[in-house]
C-alpha cells in the first residue's frame, strides 16, 4: 500500500510524474479513473520500488551481518537489550552480557 501511494498519491515516480490518482476502493466508484494500460504503468513503477527497497534492506542486512549475530546472540543470553547497550553494541563496543535465566 506504501509504495502503491508513493506513486499514485505522493509523485514519488518519474515515469509516472506528479499526478494523483485514487483507485475504486477509495472513491466508492466503479473502476478506476485511469486505463488498464496506465495501471499497468503503475503496477510496474510500483514493483519498482519494491524490489529497491528489497535490495537496500538486504544490502543493509549483509553490510552489518556480524553486528545482527552479536546482537541476535545478546538477545538469546538476556532476552532484552537497553538502548545503551544496544548502541555501544552498534558503535562496535564490546558489552558484558549476562544471562537472565
Amino acid at each position: 500500500r506504501i509504495a502503491r501511494a508513493m506513486v499514485t498519491k505522493f509523485a514519488m515516480s518519474d515515469a509516472i510524474g506528479p499526478l494523483k490518482f485514487e483507485d475504486a476502493s477509495e472513491t466508492g466508484l466503479v473502476g478506476n479513473e485511469y486505463s488498464e494500460e496506465f495501471a499497468r504503468q503503475i503496477d510496474v513503477e510500483v514493483q519498482k520500488i519494491l524490489k529497491e527497497a528489497f535490495q537496500t534492506s538486504s544490502d543493509i542486512l549483509k553490510e552489518n551481518e556480524d553486528l545482527l549475530h552479536k546482537i541476535s546472540e545478546a538477545l538469546v543470553l538476556k532476552e532484552t537489550l537497553e538502548k545503551e547497550e544496544f548502541e555501544e553494541m552498534f558503535a562496535g563496543k564490546a558489552i558484558v552480557v549476562k544471562s537472565w535465566k
